[in-house]
């Protein structure tokens, strides 16, 4: 799964994993749009990541088979 991680600045960074997009935002502090997607679903996120704390404001998931 590909992680996409857009920031306030509008600059997108690609991960291969959560657990790195993650790391990376509990070192940088803003708002994130998050974006996973794989062939049967995309994820998309809302977060807060303020004093190494990652906080998900809302989220919501798109199936591709409903």
């Amino acid at each position: 799964m590909v992680c996409l991680l857009i920031d306030e600045k509008m600059k997108i960074r690609k991960f291969k994993t959560i657990e790195r997009a993650d790391k990376y935002m509990e070192r940088h502090e803003g708002f994130y749009f998050l974006i996973e997607y794989s062939n049967k679903f995309l994820w998309v996120s809302v977060i807060q990541s303020e004093g190494g704390d990652v906080i998900k404001i809302k989220d919501t998931t798109i199936n591709r088979y409903s």
